[in-house]
């Protein structure tokens, strides 16, 4: 006959053994535990430092973008012959009226290719700005002021309007308006008054660089 100690003793064993060994899987469930929440941790560093890297590589290749753009527009609105064109058109070219415009330049092919490579150089300069394609103050900045830009619109602006009106396109050239719009804003941020000057000649623009451009103070 089995003692009857014996058997209590057997299982107060198999008791200390139980619990010793809940007391183990615990521990070891507890280590996983930290090692998984400590691999969770490592894997959510590398994806945040993947997505930084990722982000940096966008920025710079952003800027990469925007660099070369800005460089094709500085080689094409300093290409000579664009120059050229821009001179004649700007300080030579001069009307009173619209149809004295259409009369002289709007009816010459010559004088229509002229104009229409610089309108259109600018308007796409100026829908690149609109989509922020490039920055607006390194633009400024390589435009010289924005002071060429806004002189041409001053000039041309009201003829582009009329025609746009005459033909139904009131839009036509909103870019080159929107390039306008945003240089004068510059402009007048640095200088604290809009740069405003209606070139006819060489003299207007002679008299503008000299500093006449500002307002006079009363």
């Amino acid at each position: 006959m089995v003692d009857l100690a014996l058997l209590q003793s057997v299982s107060y064993i198999a008791g200390a053994l139980g619990v010793c060994v809940a007391a183990v899987y615990y521990v070891m469930n507890l280590k996983i535990s930290q090692k998984n929440q400590e691999l969770s941790l490592k894997a959510l560093e590398q994806s945040a430092k993947a997505q930084e890297l990722s982000l940096k590589t966008q920025q710079q290749n952003l800027e990469t973008r925007q660099a070369q753009l800005l460089m094709q527009i500085f080689d094409k609105v300093n290409n000579k012959d664009f120059l050229e064109d821009w001179v004649e058109t700007l300080w030579d070219w001069k009307w009173d009226n619209y149809e004295e415009y259409i009369t002289k330049y709007g009816l010459n092919s010559e004088k229509v290719s002229k104009l229409t490579h610089i309108w259109d150089t600018l308007s796409g300069i100026g829908v690149l700005l609109e989509n922020r394609l490039v920055d607006p103050k390194m633009l400024y900045r390589l435009l010289l002021q924005g002071w060429g830009p806004i002189m041409y619109w001053e000039k041309y602006g009201p003829t582009i309007k009329e025609f746009g009106r005459r033909t139904g396109e009131p839009k036509m050239y909103a870019g080159f308006e929107f390039l306008y719009d945003e240089l004068s804003r510059l402009y007048e941020e640095e200088h604290g008054y809009r740069y405003s000057h209606k070139v006819r000649s060489m003299d207007d623009a002679l008299t503008s660089i000299a500093g006449d451009n500002k307002p006079q103070q009363p």
